[in-house]
C-alpha cells in the first residue's frame, strides 16, 4: 500500500466510510507496520488524532484482538489477507479504470464543463405576521418574539424556541413555518417542548411557537425528530393525509412530492403511523410505507445508517436505481436532471460525501457507465 492509498483509507477511516475489507487492512497495517512506516500526514496533532481513532477502532474489535493473541496467528493473517486481496482487486481495477484507459478518462466521461457547489445550511423562517428572515444571513441572538416565545439562533445554526415567563400570555396561538430551498438544510430546531427537528433540502416544518395546547406540526420533504415524550400529551407529525404519533422517539419522514412513496422510519422508540381506517405500531429498524394518495399502509424491515445519511453528511445507496439517486442529487445541489438515454436499468451501491463539488460526485457515479454532463444548472444524463 502506497503512501497516496494509505492515505485516502485513512480518511476513508476518519470519516466513517471504509468498508469491512478496507477497515481490516488498515487496523492490521497500523498493528504490524514497521516503526519506519509513517502515516502521511504533517500536522502532528492530526497525526496523533489519526493514531488515536485508528487504536481506539482497533480495541472495539474484541473478536479480533482475542484471536489476535489467543489464537492461531496463521487463521488470523488468513483473514488479512483475504480481506487485502478484496482491497487490492478493487484497488487494481480503480487503477486500471482511471489509467489504463486514456481514450476515455473519468473526469472526461463525466464531461464537466461546469461545476456546481453542494448545498449549505440556509433556511427562511415565516412568522405569524408575515415577515420572513433569511436564517442563514441572521446573526446570533434573539432574532424574533412571538407572542410570548423568544426566537433564539445560536452560532452553529440552532434555532431553538423557549417560552419566557416575562411576558404575558398574549391569547391565540401563533405559527410559524421554517422552510429550506433545493441547495439548503438546516441542522437543528429546538421546538418549544425541547423536541429537536432536522431539515433536508426543499423541505418545511410549520408548528406553533407555543405547545401549551397540542403538540402537533405538519412538515413536507425530509425531516428527522428527535421528540420529548410526554404521555399526556402526544407529539403529531402530519403529513399528506398521515398522522404520526410519537411513544418516546427518534424517527425520519421522508415525504418529498417527487417521490412515490411516504417513508416513515423509526430509529429509537416507537410510534404509531395512521392512514385513514389503518395504523402500524413500528419498533425500532422499522420502516412504514405508503404510496402517495392510497390509502394502503405496510411495514418493512429498513436500513437506518442509509435512511439518515443524509443526517450525517452522506448519501448512503444500496442498489439503488440511478433516478432515486439522481433525484436526491438534484435536492442538494438545487439542479434540474435531465435524461437523453434510458437508464431505468442503472442503479448505485456506495457512500458519497455531500460536501463534495457536482463535478466529483458525478466522477464517482460515472463507475456505472453512465456519462454525465453540467450544463446551465442542469445534469445530462445519457448512456
Amino acid at each position: 500500500m502506497n503512501q497516496t492509498e494509505l492515505k485516502i483509507l485513512l480518511e476513508k477511516y476518519i470519516s466513517g466510510n471504509c468498508s469491512a475489507e478496507e477497515t481490516v487492512l488498515l487496523e492490521s497495517w497500523y498493528l504490524f507496520r514497521s516503526k519506519k512506516d509513517k502515516l502521511p500526514l504533517t500536522d502532528e496533532q492530526e497525526l496523533e488524532l489519526y493514531k488515536k481513532l485508528i487504536w481506539e477502532g482497533i480495541q472495539r474489535k474484541t473478536e479480533i484482538k482475542q484471536e489476535l493473541h489467543h489464537r492461531n496467528p496463521v487463521r488470523l493473517w488468513y483473514r488479512i489477507l483475504a480481506a487485502a486481496s478484496v482491497v487490492l482487486v478493487l484497488a487494481f481495477g480503480s487503477y486500471y479504470w482511471f489509467n489504463a484507459n486514456p481514450k476515455q478518462p473519468l473526469s472526461q466521461n463525466a464531461a464537466i464543463k461546469q461545476d456546481l457547489l453542494p448545498g449549505t445550511d440556509k433556511a427562511v423562517l415565516f412568522l405569524s405576521n408575515g415577515k420572513q428572515i433569511s436564517l442563514d444571513s441572521a446573526g446570533s441572538g434573539i432574532i424574533a418574539k412571538e407572542k410570548n416565545t423568544l426566537v433564539q439562533k445560536n452560532g452553529v445554526n440552532i434555532l431553538s424556541y423557549k417560552e419566557s415567563s416575562s411576558f404575558a400570555n398574549e391569547g391565540q396561538v401563533a405559527y410559524n413555518t421554517i422552510r429550506t430551498p433545493n441547495g439548503g438544510q438546516w441542522p437543528v430546531i429546538e421546538l418549544p417542548d425541547g423536541t429537536k427537528a432536522f431539515l433536508d433540502a426543499a423541505s418545511s416544518i410549520s408548528f406553533p411557537v407555543s405547545f401549551k395546547g397540542e403538540r402537533k406540526v405538519t412538515i413536507t420533504g425530509q425531516v428527522y425528530f428527535q421528540v420529548v415524550h410526554n404521555a399526556s400529551k402526544p407529539f403529531r407529525v402530519i403529513v399528506k393525509g398521515l398522522t404520526i404519533e410519537d411513544i418516546g422517539t427518534g424517527f425520519n419522514v421522508n415525504a418529498y412530492d417527487d417521490e412515490p412513496v411516504v417513508k416513515t422510519t423509526l430509529v429509537e422508540g416507537s410510534v404509531r403511523v395512521a392512514q385513514k381506517a389503518h395504523q402500524i405500531v413500528l419498533t425500532p429498524g422499522q420502516q412504514a410505507v405508503t404510496v402517495a394518495g392510497s390509502d394502503k399502509l405496510i411495514s418493512r424491515t429498513a436500513n437506518i445508517e442509509e435512511v439518515t445519511a443524509w443526517k450525517n453528511g452522506l448519501f448512503q445507496f444500496n442498489h439503488t436505481s440511478i433516478d432515486v439517486v439522481m433525484r436526491q442529487i438534484a435536492r442538494w445541489y438545487n439542479v434540474e436532471v435531465v435524461y437523453q438515454s434510458d437508464v431505468s436499468k442503472v442503479s448505485f451501491t456506495g457512500n458519497l460525501s455531500r460536501n463534495l463539488k457536482a463535478s466529483r460526485l458525478l466522477e464517482m457515479l460515472s463507475i456505472t457507465g453512465l456519462h454525465f454532463r453540467i450544463e446551465d444548472k442542469k445534469i445530462i444524463v445519457r448512456r
